[in-house]
């Protein structure tokens, strides 16, 4: 039987006399102590140094390491919170559009010029043909108004076409500067209240935007076939064509609406949606590009291609309300023929318009087009047998002079996925599109990649080299992603990856000879989607990376408030430097 020892202290023969603490809690409250005064220390130091508790600020480094050692600050989750917490932020938030983790800090955002959802009527300035045998007629799309000193021409508006000629025939008798131009875009002027209060305006040192401002002017001049086509790629930012919609039905109220543009036939995903447009699609599977996921690289125009058998079918119709997109007058569709493909119907408003044979012995893409007049339309295509049938997507027109806007986002888009796609077949593809204006947005999916910035940048000019390539012709622009934010100690900043990922972009345009544009400069900078987040109503979404519905509309009035001051610049020094 072993024997015991109890093992004996140096105090242990020392009686306690109720004096004090025993040894042992004495220690633990020793330890205590210290441990709430090195918990209590940055917030000691902070507030001695009169930061104001702004670890983000620009003050003392070492301050700001200092002050990232408070244990909790307010908008913080308490200590123990999840503990306790039950899953999920909750109706009431939810609807709300936010989480329980909002940043408490910033400053809300109590005001944003065009945040609602009304559309006022956009004008735009032209003066009246000199020839008053062919007055300029005013059409009712671009809301026009005659400049000052053409009698009565104030009141000239697109319904009153007689009114509009009176006042062109008092001008001509009294021509100002403007009529006796040999230019006959001196003609046009743009109001300032159009981009009155631009918060970022377009970098174009090179003139790459100037192809789309000719286009522009044509077109506001409304020369016989002058239709402005814009195409804008990019993520998830634009796949449900908000921001995009804005800027469309903006261009459109104000140049002409020529259409809605192109769409794709599948997409693979719930969140890409069309404005303006009805489109339904049912039996087509995606082949998305961001996924490689058609062996031939031919993904079409869109990047996304609808592969369906017998019974697939899709629609696009004219909507019944709405500033824009009321009629259409032209229906393109964009496919695929090859070995035992199918046939496609075309459908016009119930009524089968013609058959398309598909097969082909050797692969190639195809395009058909058909017109019809003007009004309230819907284009249905369906297989009807034969095989497979592949369709990258379908164009909605007007035979008008006017603006067309293409948005082409796919969900979880990279720029530098676009190179899995054939390069000979997307740049065959854009030439077909007859661009004016090329616009890339991306980056906001980039953000946690580990890649080298060195090798985002080299990818990223690859890329736009080989859009560029397919359509020399058209302007190209690089617009920087949305302000993407993190939550850091009670408050939401940029994520800090974004300034190298724009410095990176911008280098690019700038080498592949397109401008730049920052929406996150336009949208406020540093910080700007936490004030987004806490604006009411709400303009951001709780992931700290997307638009509300309400905030891509803002976004869409930013941009077009920037690219009517690029225009406006545009006509002013062409205005300058024409002879006297």
């Amino acid at each position: 039987m072993a024997t015991f020892y109890e093992i004996r202290t140096p105090d242990a023969d020392q009686p306690w006399d109720g004096q004090g603490l025993p040894a042992g809690p004495r220690a633990a409250m020793v330890g205590l102590i210290g441990l709430l005064a090195a918990i209590a220390a940055p917030y000691l130091v902070v507030l001695a140094a009169g930061d104001g508790g702004d670890p983000d600020g620009d003050g003392d480094q070492v301050l700001a390491k200092i002050a990232d050692l408070r244990a909790w600050i307010p908008g913080d989750e308490l200590p123990f919170e999840k503990m306790f917490s039950i899953h999920g932020a909750g109706p009431a938030v939810a609807e709300a559009g936010g989480s329980k983790a909002a940043a408490v800090e910033d400053p809300p955002i109590t005001a944003v010029a065009g945040e609602g959802d009304e559309l006022e009527p956009v004008e735009l300035l032209v003066d009246p043909d000199p020839d008053p045998v062919a007055p300029a007629p005013v059409d009712a799309n671009s809301a026009a108004a005659l400049p000052p000193g053409a009698a009565d021409a104030s009141a000239a508006t697109a319904t009153d076409a007689a009114a509009a000629t009176d006042a062109a025939d008092a001008s001509a008798a009294a021509p100002d500067a403007a009529a006796t131009s040999p230019d006959p875009f001196a003609r046009i002027a743009i109001p300032d209240r159009l981009w009155e209060g631009v918060t970022a305006e377009i970098e174009d040192p090179s003139g790459a935007m100037a192809p789309f401002y000719e286009s522009l002017a044509r077109t506001a001049l409304k020369e016989e076939g002058a239709v402005t086509r814009i195409a804008q790629w990019g993520d998830s930012a634009i796949a449900a064509d908000g921001m995009t919609s804005m800027a469309r039905r903006l261009l459109q109220r104000q140049f002409g609406d020529a259409g809605h543009g192109f769409s794709l036939v599948a997409a693979g995903t719930p969140w890409y949606l069309r404005k303006d447009i009805e489109w339904t699609s049912r039996g087509f599977k995606s082949r998305e590009f961001i996924r490689k996921q058609a062996k031939d690289g031919r993904y079409g125009y869109g990047g996304v291609a609808g592969v369906g058998y017998l019974g697939a079918h899709a629609s696009w119709a004219t909507v019944d309300e709405g500033p824009v997109g009321r009629t259409a007058g032209a229906f393109e569709l964009w496919y695929h023929k090859g070995r035992g493909h199918g046939r496609l119907q075309i459908q016009v408003d119930g009524q089968e318009r013609v058959v398309l044979d598909t097969s082909a012995e050797a692969p190639e893409d195809a395009r058909y087009r058909l017109t019809v007049e003007d009004g309230p339309h819907t284009f249905k295509i369906r297989n009807v047998g034969g095989g497979v049938t592949r369709v990258y997507g379908a164009v909605v027109e007007r035979e008008v002079p006017g603006v067309v806007y293409d948005s082409i986002g796919v969900v979880g888009a990279r720029a530098a996925r676009q190179l899995f796609a054939d390069e000979a077949h997307t740049q065959a593809q854009l030439a077909q599109r007859d661009l004016d204006l090329m616009v890339f947005m991306y980056g906001g999916n980039a953000l946690p990649d580990s890649t080298r910035l060195e090798a985002y940048q080299a990818s990223f000019l690859q890329v736009l080299q080989r859009f560029r390539a397919g359509a020399p012709d058209a302007a190209c622009l690089v617009m920087s992603p949305l302000d993407h934010g993190e939550r850091r100690r009670g408050r939401i900043r940029t994520v800090p990856r974004m300034y190298d990922l724009m410095k990176a972009q911008k280098a690019a345009a700038f080498e592949a000879g397109c401008a730049w544009y920052s929406i996150f400069d336009a949208m406020g900078g540093e910080g700007a989607i936490g004030r987004w987040y806490n604006a009411s109503p709400r303009l951001a979404a709780s992931d700290l990376a997307h638009p509300t519905g309400r905030g891509s509309k803002v976004l869409g009035r930013l941009w077009h408030k920037s690219l009517m001051k690029g225009f406006a610049g545009w006509l002013k020094a062409r205005k300058a430097a024409a002879p006297p």
